[in-house]
């Protein structure tokens, strides 16, 4: 049997806005880089990131129409290019309503979907603490809890339950809220208001349905306005 390798042609991308150049890159440089053309979509929110990125493929000289920028919001712009015959495959990441949107409009392409999930991290008894707390906590705060393999569910063995919660929550002591410019902070904010607002209604839902909140749970108000 015999095969070669050859580009598929036109991807469609669409990227999400927490990592705003990291995860674009990871599309855009292999899909490059096995000869195809690219047409990206990147979060509204993160436009003018993306713009940026598109001013550093013109300087190293790709050629113009390799690799396309279009912004908009996704359900307009990033649904044409995912439908449309002028594509030839797609990649995206992004949550899961999304992505089984994306592959029932691009039936017949080639789907490359990174989507988001909520496993549990489950914590027995025998395990080792120290390594246990600090895996928990950096899937808790890094970005500030906006990726999507953050932690999310912990499952954790009654015998240990009031442990860990008493080293998360000393945990959770060190963090330091602020300006991402500041060398203090180790926690920026959230990406937008409306993000916020939906944090807001989960912790009120988890209280109303005997949730006890131990640590935290508020908004910083003397950082609102700053950030």
């Amino acid at each position: 049997m015999f095969g070669f390798r050859q580009p598929r042609g036109v991807y469609a991308v669409i990227t999400p806005w927490n990592f705003s150049i990291n995860i674009p890159v990871e599309y855009l440089a292999p899909g490059l880089a096995a000869g195809n053309a690219i047409v990206w979509v990147p979060a509204p929110s993160t436009s003018v990131c993306a713009a940026n990125l598109m001013e550093c493929f013109k300087e190293a000289g790709v050629p113009p129409g390799v690799v396309n920028l279009v912004t908009g919001p996704g359900p307009v712009v990033g649904d044409e290019i995912v439908a449309h015959p002028g594509t030839d495959a797609v990649g995206f990441t992004g949550s899961t309503r999304t992505g089984k949107q994306i592959a029932q409009r691009a039936t017949g392409k080639p789907l490359l979907l990174e989507l988001g999930g909520n496993g549990p991290t489950i914590v027995l008894e025998d395990a080792d603490f120290d390594v246990v707390t600090s895996s928990v906590a950096s899937g808790c705060f890094f970005n500030a809890g906006q990726v999507c393999s953050a932690t999310e569910r912990i499952l954790v063995q009654r015998t240990v339950h009031n442990e860990l919660i008493a080293r998360l929550v000393t945990a959770a002591e060190t963090v330091h809220l602020g300006n991402p410019f500041d060398p203090e902070t180790n926690m920026g904010p959230l990406n937008s208001a409306p993000t916020a607002e939906k944090v807001d209604r989960h912790l009120a839902d988890g209280v109303a349905k005997g949730a006890v909140i131990i640590f935290g749970g508020r908004r910083v108000p003397e950082l609102g306005s700053d950030l």
